[in-house]
Protein backbone atom coordinates (compact mmCIF):
# COMPACT_ATOMS: atom_id res chain seq x y z
CA UNK A 1 0.00 0.00 0.00
CA UNK A 2 1.16 3.63 -0.39
CA UNK A 3 1.92 3.83 3.34
CA UNK A 4 4.34 0.90 3.10
CA UNK A 5 2.13 -1.73 4.73
CA UNK A 6 1.62 -5.11 3.07
CA UNK A 7 -1.85 -6.65 3.01
CA UNK A 8 -2.00 -10.45 2.75
CA UNK A 9 -4.69 -11.32 0.19
CA UNK A 10 -4.39 -15.10 0.42
CA UNK A 11 -2.58 -17.91 -1.37
CA UNK A 12 -2.39 -18.02 -5.15
CA UNK A 13 -2.32 -21.81 -5.18
CA UNK A 14 -5.11 -24.05 -3.94
CA UNK A 15 -3.66 -25.25 -0.65
CA UNK A 16 -5.88 -24.59 2.34
CA UNK A 17 -5.80 -25.25 6.05
CA UNK A 18 -8.86 -27.02 7.41
CA UNK A 19 -9.29 -28.17 11.01
CA UNK A 20 -5.54 -27.95 11.52
CA UNK A 21 -4.66 -29.96 8.38
CA UNK A 22 -2.98 -28.55 5.30
CA UNK A 23 -4.88 -29.81 2.28
CA UNK A 24 -3.92 -29.62 -1.40
CA UNK A 25 -7.24 -29.32 -3.23
CA UNK A 26 -5.68 -30.44 -6.50
CA UNK A 27 -4.87 -33.81 -4.94
CA UNK A 28 -8.54 -34.40 -4.13
CA UNK A 29 -9.57 -33.28 -7.61
CA UNK A 30 -7.11 -35.71 -9.21
CA UNK A 31 -8.51 -38.66 -7.25
CA UNK A 32 -12.13 -37.65 -7.99
CA UNK A 33 -11.34 -37.56 -11.70
CA UNK A 34 -10.21 -41.19 -11.48
CA UNK A 35 -13.78 -42.29 -10.71
CA UNK A 36 -15.25 -43.90 -13.87
CA UNK A 37 -18.40 -41.75 -13.78
CA UNK A 38 -16.65 -38.39 -13.38
CA UNK A 39 -15.25 -36.36 -16.26
CA UNK A 40 -14.11 -33.24 -14.36
CA UNK A 41 -14.00 -32.14 -10.73
CA UNK A 42 -13.18 -29.03 -8.72
CA UNK A 43 -12.90 -28.94 -4.94
CA UNK A 44 -13.15 -25.82 -2.83
CA UNK A 45 -13.64 -24.84 0.82
CA UNK A 46 -16.93 -23.14 1.73
CA UNK A 47 -18.27 -21.56 4.87
CA UNK A 48 -16.43 -19.89 7.69
CA UNK A 49 -14.38 -21.50 10.47
CA UNK A 50 -15.12 -23.52 12.48
CA UNK A 51 -17.94 -24.73 10.17
CA UNK A 52 -15.77 -24.61 7.05
CA UNK A 53 -16.09 -27.71 4.89
CA UNK A 54 -14.93 -29.16 1.60
CA UNK A 55 -17.30 -28.99 -1.37
CA UNK A 56 -16.74 -30.94 -4.59
CA UNK A 57 -18.22 -29.81 -7.90
CA UNK A 58 -18.38 -32.77 -10.28
CA UNK A 59 -19.21 -33.06 -13.99
CA UNK A 60 -20.40 -36.63 -14.65
CA UNK A 61 -19.52 -38.49 -17.81
CA UNK A 62 -22.29 -38.05 -20.38
CA UNK A 63 -24.49 -41.09 -20.90
CA UNK A 64 -25.38 -40.09 -24.40
CA UNK A 65 -23.52 -40.46 -27.68
CA UNK A 66 -20.93 -37.72 -28.00
CA UNK A 67 -20.39 -38.20 -31.70
CA UNK A 68 -21.88 -34.78 -32.47
CA UNK A 69 -19.45 -31.89 -32.72
CA UNK A 70 -20.58 -29.76 -29.78
CA UNK A 71 -19.04 -26.65 -31.29
CA UNK A 72 -21.77 -26.75 -33.95
CA UNK A 73 -24.64 -27.18 -31.50
CA UNK A 74 -26.60 -24.37 -29.90
CA UNK A 75 -25.11 -23.88 -26.44
CA UNK A 76 -28.61 -23.84 -24.94
CA UNK A 77 -29.02 -27.49 -25.93
CA UNK A 78 -26.01 -28.50 -23.83
CA UNK A 79 -28.23 -28.43 -20.73
CA UNK A 80 -29.55 -31.96 -20.17
CA UNK A 81 -33.16 -30.78 -19.78
CA UNK A 82 -32.99 -28.79 -22.99
CA UNK A 83 -31.66 -31.89 -24.75
CA UNK A 84 -34.53 -33.96 -23.36
CA UNK A 85 -37.11 -31.41 -24.48
CA UNK A 86 -35.59 -31.41 -27.97
CA UNK A 87 -35.74 -35.21 -28.07
CA UNK A 88 -39.37 -35.14 -26.96
CA UNK A 89 -40.25 -33.16 -30.10
CA UNK A 90 -39.26 -36.20 -32.20
CA UNK A 91 -38.54 -34.06 -35.23
CA UNK A 92 -37.56 -37.10 -37.29
CA UNK A 93 -41.25 -38.13 -37.53
CA UNK A 94 -43.10 -36.69 -40.49
CA UNK A 95 -46.36 -34.97 -39.56
CA UNK A 96 -49.56 -35.11 -41.64
CA UNK A 97 -52.52 -32.76 -41.53
CA UNK A 98 -54.94 -35.68 -41.32
CA UNK A 99 -53.37 -38.64 -39.53
CA UNK A 100 -56.77 -40.24 -38.96
CA UNK A 101 -56.57 -41.61 -42.51
CA UNK A 102 -54.06 -44.37 -41.90
CA UNK A 103 -53.68 -48.12 -41.87
CA UNK A 104 -53.03 -49.73 -38.50
CA UNK A 105 -50.69 -52.70 -38.91
CA UNK A 106 -51.23 -55.85 -36.83
CA UNK A 107 -48.41 -56.49 -34.40
CA UNK A 108 -47.61 -59.36 -32.09
CA UNK A 109 -46.75 -58.66 -28.46
CA UNK A 110 -43.65 -56.49 -28.51
CA UNK A 111 -40.43 -57.80 -26.97
CA UNK A 112 -38.33 -54.91 -25.60
CA UNK A 113 -35.16 -56.98 -25.09
CA UNK A 114 -33.67 -56.46 -28.59
CA UNK A 115 -34.20 -52.72 -28.16
CA UNK A 116 -32.47 -52.70 -24.79
CA UNK A 117 -29.53 -54.88 -25.83
CA UNK A 118 -28.60 -52.54 -28.69
CA UNK A 119 -27.34 -49.50 -26.82
CA UNK A 120 -24.22 -47.41 -26.32
CA UNK A 121 -22.24 -48.85 -23.42
CA UNK A 122 -20.08 -46.16 -21.82
CA UNK A 123 -18.72 -48.06 -18.82
CA UNK A 124 -16.56 -51.18 -19.04
CA UNK A 125 -15.10 -53.60 -16.54
CA UNK A 126 -11.29 -53.63 -16.22
CA UNK A 127 -11.41 -57.42 -16.62
CA UNK A 128 -9.22 -58.60 -19.54
CA UNK A 129 -11.14 -60.10 -22.46
CA UNK A 130 -10.33 -63.73 -23.32
CA UNK A 131 -8.79 -64.03 -26.80
CA UNK A 132 -11.38 -66.68 -27.75
CA UNK A 133 -14.21 -64.32 -26.78
CA UNK A 134 -12.65 -61.50 -28.77
CA UNK A 135 -12.18 -63.81 -31.75
CA UNK A 136 -15.85 -64.84 -31.66
CA UNK A 137 -16.85 -61.16 -31.51
CA UNK A 138 -14.78 -60.28 -34.60
CA UNK A 139 -16.06 -63.33 -36.48
CA UNK A 140 -19.23 -61.36 -37.27
CA UNK A 141 -17.07 -59.55 -39.86
CA UNK A 142 -15.48 -62.71 -41.26
CA UNK A 143 -16.16 -63.60 -44.89
CA UNK A 144 -17.23 -67.09 -45.91
CA UNK A 145 -16.29 -68.98 -49.09
CA UNK A 146 -19.18 -70.92 -50.62
CA UNK A 147 -18.76 -73.45 -53.40
CA UNK A 148 -21.80 -72.18 -55.30
CA UNK A 149 -20.80 -68.50 -55.05
CA UNK A 150 -18.04 -66.86 -57.14
CA UNK A 151 -17.50 -64.24 -54.43
CA UNK A 152 -17.12 -64.58 -50.64
CA UNK A 153 -20.23 -63.91 -48.53
CA UNK A 154 -20.42 -61.48 -45.62
CA UNK A 155 -23.08 -60.89 -42.98
CA UNK A 156 -23.56 -57.32 -44.13
CA UNK A 157 -24.19 -55.66 -47.49
CA UNK A 158 -21.75 -53.81 -49.72
CA UNK A 159 -22.22 -51.89 -52.96
CA UNK A 160 -21.31 -54.14 -55.86
CA UNK A 161 -20.01 -56.77 -53.39
CA UNK A 162 -16.74 -54.82 -53.32
CA UNK A 163 -16.37 -54.60 -49.50
CA UNK A 164 -13.99 -51.60 -49.49
CA UNK A 165 -14.34 -50.89 -45.74
CA UNK A 166 -11.37 -52.13 -43.71
CA UNK A 167 -11.34 -52.89 -39.98
CA UNK A 168 -8.53 -51.75 -37.68
CA UNK A 169 -8.09 -52.26 -33.95
CA UNK A 170 -6.38 -50.27 -31.23
CA UNK A 171 -5.79 -52.71 -28.36
CA UNK A 172 -5.08 -51.29 -24.91
CA UNK A 173 -2.30 -52.70 -22.68
CA UNK A 174 -3.34 -55.83 -20.76
CA UNK A 175 -6.99 -55.66 -21.84
CA UNK A 176 -7.13 -58.65 -24.25
CA UNK A 177 -5.47 -61.86 -23.10
CA UNK A 178 -2.58 -62.96 -25.27
CA UNK A 179 -2.75 -59.83 -27.43
CA UNK A 180 -0.05 -57.18 -27.16
CA UNK A 181 -1.06 -53.54 -27.02
CA UNK A 182 -0.94 -51.69 -30.31
CA UNK A 183 -2.66 -51.28 -33.67
CA UNK A 184 -3.84 -54.16 -35.85
CA UNK A 185 -5.50 -54.78 -39.20
CA UNK A 186 -8.28 -57.40 -39.17
CA UNK A 187 -8.18 -59.70 -42.19
CA UNK A 188 -11.78 -60.85 -42.84
CA UNK A 189 -10.87 -63.67 -45.25
CA UNK A 190 -8.24 -65.30 -43.02
CA UNK A 191 -9.82 -64.22 -39.69
CA UNK A 192 -6.52 -63.05 -38.27
CA UNK A 193 -4.98 -59.88 -36.87
CA UNK A 194 -1.95 -58.35 -38.52
CA UNK A 195 0.07 -56.05 -36.26
CA UNK A 196 0.98 -52.68 -37.75
CA UNK A 197 4.42 -51.12 -37.51
CA UNK A 198 4.79 -48.90 -34.44
CA UNK A 199 4.08 -45.31 -35.39
CA UNK A 200 5.48 -42.26 -33.59
CA UNK A 201 2.06 -40.93 -32.64
CA UNK A 202 0.73 -39.49 -29.40
CA UNK A 203 -2.19 -41.85 -28.75
CA UNK A 204 -3.60 -39.60 -26.00
CA UNK A 205 -5.12 -37.24 -28.57
CA UNK A 206 -6.36 -39.61 -31.28
CA UNK A 207 -10.05 -39.62 -30.36
CA UNK A 208 -10.89 -35.96 -29.68
CA UNK A 209 -13.74 -35.48 -27.20
CA UNK A 210 -14.09 -39.29 -26.93
CA UNK A 211 -10.54 -39.69 -25.56
CA UNK A 212 -11.63 -40.23 -21.93
CA UNK A 213 -14.08 -42.95 -23.01
CA UNK A 214 -11.46 -44.76 -25.11
CA UNK A 215 -8.92 -44.63 -22.28
CA UNK A 216 -11.35 -46.59 -20.07
CA UNK A 217 -12.18 -49.13 -22.79
CA UNK A 218 -10.36 -52.34 -23.71
CA UNK A 219 -10.10 -51.58 -27.41
CA UNK A 220 -11.16 -49.22 -30.16
CA UNK A 221 -12.38 -50.51 -33.50
CA UNK A 222 -11.86 -48.16 -36.47
CA UNK A 223 -13.62 -48.54 -39.81
CA UNK A 224 -11.69 -47.16 -42.80
CA UNK A 225 -12.86 -46.77 -46.38
CA UNK A 226 -10.35 -47.83 -49.05
CA UNK A 227 -11.56 -45.54 -51.84
CA UNK A 228 -9.28 -47.16 -54.40
CA UNK A 229 -11.29 -50.38 -54.00
CA UNK A 230 -14.61 -48.79 -55.01
CA UNK A 231 -14.04 -45.47 -56.83
CA UNK A 232 -13.31 -47.10 -60.24
CA UNK A 233 -16.89 -48.42 -60.27
CA UNK A 234 -18.80 -45.77 -58.30
CA UNK A 235 -16.77 -42.59 -58.83
CA UNK A 236 -18.28 -39.70 -56.81
CA UNK A 237 -20.58 -42.06 -54.91
CA UNK A 238 -17.68 -44.14 -53.55
CA UNK A 239 -17.48 -42.38 -50.17
CA UNK A 240 -21.25 -42.50 -49.69
CA UNK A 241 -21.31 -46.25 -50.25
CA UNK A 242 -18.37 -46.69 -47.87
CA UNK A 243 -20.28 -44.82 -45.17
CA UNK A 244 -23.35 -46.97 -45.79
CA UNK A 245 -21.27 -50.13 -45.46
CA UNK A 246 -19.66 -48.85 -42.24
CA UNK A 247 -23.17 -48.36 -40.88
CA UNK A 248 -24.13 -51.94 -41.71
CA UNK A 249 -20.98 -53.21 -40.00
CA UNK A 250 -21.49 -51.09 -36.88
CA UNK A 251 -25.08 -52.22 -36.47
CA UNK A 252 -24.07 -55.88 -36.85
CA UNK A 253 -21.32 -55.51 -34.23
CA UNK A 254 -23.55 -53.68 -31.75
CA UNK A 255 -26.27 -56.33 -32.14
CA UNK A 256 -23.92 -59.29 -31.64
CA UNK A 257 -21.37 -57.97 -29.11
CA UNK A 258 -23.67 -58.49 -26.06
CA UNK A 259 -23.73 -62.23 -26.92
CA UNK A 260 -20.07 -62.21 -25.75
CA UNK A 261 -20.72 -59.89 -22.79
CA UNK A 262 -19.04 -57.11 -24.74
CA UNK A 263 -20.40 -53.58 -25.06
CA UNK A 264 -19.69 -50.98 -27.73
CA UNK A 265 -20.07 -47.23 -27.92
CA UNK A 266 -19.90 -45.28 -31.21
CA UNK A 267 -17.12 -42.72 -31.63
CA UNK A 268 -17.65 -39.69 -33.80
CA UNK A 269 -14.54 -37.52 -33.60
CA UNK A 270 -10.93 -38.33 -34.44
CA UNK A 271 -7.66 -36.56 -34.96
CA UNK A 272 -7.70 -37.71 -38.58
CA UNK A 273 -4.07 -36.97 -39.41
CA UNK A 274 -2.66 -38.61 -36.26
CA UNK A 275 -4.88 -41.67 -36.54
CA UNK A 276 -4.08 -42.14 -40.21
CA UNK A 277 -0.38 -41.96 -39.31
CA UNK A 278 -0.85 -44.52 -36.52
CA UNK A 279 -2.61 -46.89 -38.94
CA UNK A 280 -0.13 -46.32 -41.76
CA UNK A 281 -2.79 -45.09 -44.20
CA UNK A 282 -2.40 -43.03 -47.36
CA UNK A 283 -4.74 -40.52 -49.02
CA UNK A 284 -6.68 -43.33 -50.69
CA UNK A 285 -8.04 -44.25 -47.24
CA UNK A 286 -10.62 -42.34 -45.21
CA UNK A 287 -11.51 -42.92 -41.56
CA UNK A 288 -15.30 -43.34 -41.46
CA UNK A 289 -16.38 -44.45 -38.02
CA UNK A 290 -15.22 -46.02 -34.78
CA UNK A 291 -16.42 -47.91 -31.73
CA UNK A 292 -14.95 -48.23 -28.24
CA UNK A 293 -15.48 -51.56 -26.52
CA UNK A 294 -14.89 -53.67 -23.46
CA UNK A 295 -16.46 -56.09 -21.00
CA UNK A 296 -19.95 -54.87 -20.09
CA UNK A 297 -20.25 -53.37 -16.62
CA UNK A 298 -23.39 -54.99 -15.10
CA UNK A 299 -24.15 -51.77 -13.22
CA UNK A 300 -24.54 -49.95 -16.54
CA UNK A 301 -26.75 -52.70 -17.94
CA UNK A 302 -29.04 -52.68 -14.91
CA UNK A 303 -29.31 -48.90 -15.06
CA UNK A 304 -30.14 -48.82 -18.76
CA UNK A 305 -32.37 -51.89 -19.04
CA UNK A 306 -34.54 -51.33 -15.97
CA UNK A 307 -35.79 -47.74 -16.22
CA UNK A 308 -38.80 -48.44 -14.05
CA UNK A 309 -36.96 -50.28 -11.27
CA UNK A 310 -36.28 -48.49 -8.02
CA UNK A 311 -32.69 -47.52 -7.38
CA UNK A 312 -31.71 -49.10 -4.11
CA UNK A 313 -27.97 -48.73 -4.67
CA UNK A 314 -25.87 -45.90 -3.28
CA UNK A 315 -26.32 -42.43 -4.72
CA UNK A 316 -23.52 -40.79 -6.68
CA UNK A 317 -22.66 -38.70 -3.61
CA UNK A 318 -22.32 -41.78 -1.42
CA UNK A 319 -20.41 -43.65 -4.13
CA UNK A 320 -17.92 -40.80 -4.41
CA UNK A 321 -17.50 -40.64 -0.63
CA UNK A 322 -16.77 -44.37 -0.48
CA UNK A 323 -14.38 -44.11 -3.42
CA UNK A 324 -12.41 -41.23 -1.88
CA UNK A 325 -12.36 -42.85 1.57
CA UNK A 326 -10.35 -45.74 0.09
CA UNK A 327 -7.71 -43.41 -1.35
CA UNK A 328 -7.55 -40.35 0.92
CA UNK A 329 -7.49 -39.63 4.66
CA UNK A 330 -10.84 -38.78 6.21
CA UNK A 331 -10.12 -35.07 6.57
CA UNK A 332 -9.63 -34.81 2.77
CA UNK A 333 -13.00 -36.34 1.84
CA UNK A 334 -15.47 -33.57 0.85
CA UNK A 335 -18.65 -33.23 2.88
CA UNK A 336 -20.85 -32.00 0.03
CA UNK A 337 -21.04 -32.73 -3.70
CA UNK A 338 -22.74 -30.69 -6.38
CA UNK A 339 -23.34 -31.83 -9.95
CA UNK A 340 -22.70 -29.45 -12.82
CA UNK A 341 -23.30 -29.86 -16.54
CA UNK A 342 -19.97 -28.10 -17.16
CA UNK A 343 -17.42 -26.17 -15.14
CA UNK A 344 -17.58 -22.37 -15.61
CA UNK A 345 -14.58 -21.07 -17.53
CA UNK A 346 -12.89 -17.68 -17.53
CA UNK A 347 -11.99 -15.75 -20.69
CA UNK A 348 -8.63 -17.54 -20.91
CA UNK A 349 -10.23 -20.98 -20.67
CA UNK A 350 -9.37 -21.77 -17.04
CA UNK A 351 -11.89 -22.86 -14.40
CA UNK A 352 -13.56 -19.74 -12.97
CA UNK A 353 -13.87 -20.68 -9.31
CA UNK A 354 -15.63 -17.43 -8.52
CA UNK A 355 -18.46 -18.41 -10.87
CA UNK A 356 -19.13 -21.78 -9.24
CA UNK A 357 -22.75 -21.78 -8.01
CA UNK A 358 -23.30 -21.61 -4.28
CA UNK A 359 -24.77 -24.91 -2.99
CA UNK A 360 -28.32 -24.86 -1.70
CA UNK A 361 -27.12 -25.67 1.83
CA UNK A 362 -25.40 -22.28 1.92
CA UNK A 363 -28.11 -20.28 0.15
CA UNK A 364 -29.77 -19.62 3.49
CA UNK A 365 -26.72 -17.62 4.54
CA UNK A 366 -27.38 -15.04 1.81
CA UNK A 367 -29.66 -12.10 2.65
CA UNK A 368 -33.28 -12.78 1.71
CA UNK A 369 -34.70 -10.42 -0.93
CA UNK A 370 -38.47 -10.82 -1.30
CA UNK A 371 -40.13 -10.62 -4.75
CA UNK A 372 -41.69 -7.18 -5.24
CA UNK A 373 -43.55 -7.12 -8.58
CA UNK A 374 -46.62 -9.13 -9.57
CA UNK A 375 -44.59 -11.16 -12.07
CA UNK A 376 -41.87 -11.91 -9.49
CA UNK A 377 -44.45 -12.99 -6.92
CA UNK A 378 -46.25 -15.23 -9.44
CA UNK A 379 -43.00 -16.95 -10.45
CA UNK A 380 -42.02 -17.31 -6.79
CA UNK A 381 -45.36 -19.00 -6.10
CA UNK A 382 -44.71 -21.49 -8.92
CA UNK A 383 -41.22 -22.26 -7.60
CA UNK A 384 -42.56 -22.70 -4.07
CA UNK A 385 -45.27 -25.06 -5.29
CA UNK A 386 -42.93 -27.16 -7.44
CA UNK A 387 -39.97 -27.21 -5.06
CA UNK A 388 -42.05 -27.38 -1.86
CA UNK A 389 -40.35 -24.34 -0.31
CA UNK A 390 -41.85 -21.84 2.09
CA UNK A 391 -40.21 -18.80 0.52
CA UNK A 392 -38.01 -17.90 -2.45
CA UNK A 393 -35.50 -15.08 -2.57
CA UNK A 394 -35.39 -12.85 -5.64
CA UNK A 395 -31.83 -13.96 -6.38
CA UNK A 396 -32.36 -17.68 -5.77
CA UNK A 397 -31.09 -20.02 -8.49
CA UNK A 398 -33.61 -22.70 -9.54
CA UNK A 399 -31.10 -25.55 -9.61
CA UNK A 400 -29.27 -24.39 -6.48
CA UNK A 401 -32.43 -24.43 -4.34
CA UNK A 402 -33.35 -28.00 -5.25
CA UNK A 403 -34.58 -27.89 -8.83
CA UNK A 404 -34.15 -31.00 -10.97
CA UNK A 405 -35.31 -32.33 -14.33
CA UNK A 406 -38.90 -33.07 -13.39
CA UNK A 407 -39.32 -29.92 -11.31
CA UNK A 408 -38.07 -27.81 -14.21
CA UNK A 409 -40.61 -29.33 -16.60
CA UNK A 410 -43.37 -28.74 -14.07
CA UNK A 411 -42.30 -25.13 -13.49
CA UNK A 412 -42.09 -24.45 -17.23
CA UNK A 413 -45.58 -25.85 -17.76
CA UNK A 414 -47.03 -23.72 -14.98
CA UNK A 415 -45.29 -20.60 -16.27
CA UNK A 416 -46.89 -21.16 -19.67
CA UNK A 417 -50.29 -21.63 -18.03
CA UNK A 418 -49.97 -18.60 -15.77
CA UNK A 419 -48.75 -16.06 -18.33
CA UNK A 420 -50.08 -15.49 -21.89
CA UNK A 421 -46.64 -16.17 -23.37
CA UNK A 422 -44.79 -18.97 -25.11
CA UNK A 423 -41.76 -19.36 -22.86
CA UNK A 424 -39.28 -21.73 -24.48
CA UNK A 425 -37.19 -24.23 -22.54
CA UNK A 426 -34.05 -22.46 -23.79
CA UNK A 427 -35.26 -19.21 -22.23
CA UNK A 428 -36.02 -21.05 -19.00
CA UNK A 429 -32.47 -22.38 -18.68
CA UNK A 430 -30.67 -19.25 -19.74
CA UNK A 431 -32.45 -17.38 -16.92
CA UNK A 432 -32.09 -19.58 -13.86
CA UNK A 433 -32.57 -17.04 -11.07
CA UNK A 434 -36.00 -15.76 -10.12
CA UNK A 435 -35.08 -12.19 -11.04
CA UNK A 436 -33.74 -13.25 -14.44
CA UNK A 437 -36.84 -15.30 -15.21
CA UNK A 438 -39.06 -12.39 -14.20
CA UNK A 439 -37.15 -10.14 -16.62
CA UNK A 440 -37.65 -12.64 -19.45
CA UNK A 441 -41.36 -13.01 -18.72
CA UNK A 442 -41.84 -9.24 -18.53
CA UNK A 443 -40.07 -8.78 -21.87
CA UNK A 444 -42.35 -11.38 -23.48
CA UNK A 445 -45.43 -9.77 -21.94
CA UNK A 446 -44.34 -6.43 -23.39
CA UNK A 447 -44.42 -7.93 -26.90
CA UNK A 448 -47.46 -8.07 -29.21
CA UNK A 449 -50.68 -7.94 -27.14
CA UNK A 450 -52.38 -11.24 -26.48
CA UNK A 451 -56.00 -11.92 -25.65
CA UNK A 452 -55.22 -15.21 -23.95
CA UNK A 453 -56.64 -15.50 -20.49
CA UNK A 454 -54.38 -15.94 -17.52
CA UNK A 455 -55.05 -19.35 -16.01
CA UNK A 456 -54.64 -19.98 -12.30
CA UNK A 457 -51.64 -22.00 -11.23
CA UNK A 458 -52.42 -25.71 -11.43
CA UNK A 459 -49.67 -28.10 -10.36
CA UNK A 460 -49.04 -31.03 -12.68
CA UNK A 461 -50.30 -34.22 -11.08
CA UNK A 462 -47.89 -36.82 -12.38
CA UNK A 463 -48.56 -40.51 -11.84
CA UNK A 464 -44.86 -41.32 -12.16
CA UNK A 465 -43.66 -43.60 -9.36
CA UNK A 466 -42.83 -41.52 -6.30
CA UNK A 467 -39.74 -43.61 -5.57
CA UNK A 468 -38.29 -42.52 -8.88
CA UNK A 469 -39.37 -38.92 -8.48
CA UNK A 470 -37.57 -38.69 -5.16
CA UNK A 471 -34.38 -40.10 -6.67
CA UNK A 472 -34.42 -38.24 -9.98
CA UNK A 473 -30.86 -36.94 -9.53
CA UNK A 474 -29.59 -40.54 -9.46
CA UNK A 475 -31.49 -41.67 -12.55
CA UNK A 476 -29.92 -42.25 -15.93
CA UNK A 477 -30.81 -40.18 -18.97
CA UNK A 478 -32.97 -43.05 -20.20
CA UNK A 479 -34.91 -42.99 -16.93
CA UNK A 480 -35.55 -39.26 -17.17
CA UNK A 481 -36.58 -39.67 -20.81
CA UNK A 482 -39.19 -42.22 -19.78
CA UNK A 483 -40.54 -40.10 -16.95
CA UNK A 484 -40.67 -36.94 -19.04
CA UNK A 485 -42.47 -38.80 -21.80
CA UNK A 486 -45.12 -39.82 -19.28
CA UNK A 487 -45.40 -36.30 -17.88
CA UNK A 488 -45.66 -34.67 -21.30
CA UNK A 489 -48.32 -37.19 -22.33
CA UNK A 490 -50.36 -36.31 -19.22
CA UNK A 491 -49.75 -32.61 -19.80
CA UNK A 492 -51.08 -32.81 -23.37
CA UNK A 493 -54.02 -35.07 -22.59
Amino acid sequence: RPDGTIEFLGREDFQIKLNGYRIELGEIEAVLSQHPTIREAVVTAVGAAPQQQLLAYVVPESTGDQSVDESSVDAALHHPLAKLAFKQERRGLRRFADEAVSVALPLAEENPQPYLRRQSYRRFLPTPIALKTFSQFLSALKSLELAESPLPKYRYASAGSLYPVQTYLHVKPGRIEGLAAGFYYYHPADHRLLPLAVQTTDVTTLYGSNQALVEKSAFALILVGCLAAIAPLYADQARDFCLLEAGYMSQLLMETAPDRDLGLCPLGKFDQDSLQQALGLDREHEILHGLAGGMIDPAWTQQSQAPQASHSGPSLTEALRQFLAQKLPTYMVPTSYQRLEALPLSANGKVDRQALPLPSSLMAELPFVPPSTEVERAIAAIWQDVLQLEQISLHANFLAVGGNSLAAMQALSQLRQTFPIDLSIRQFFTAQTLSEQAAVVESLLAGPPSTAAVDPIQPIQSTAPQALLSQVDDLSEQDVDALLSQMLTEENS
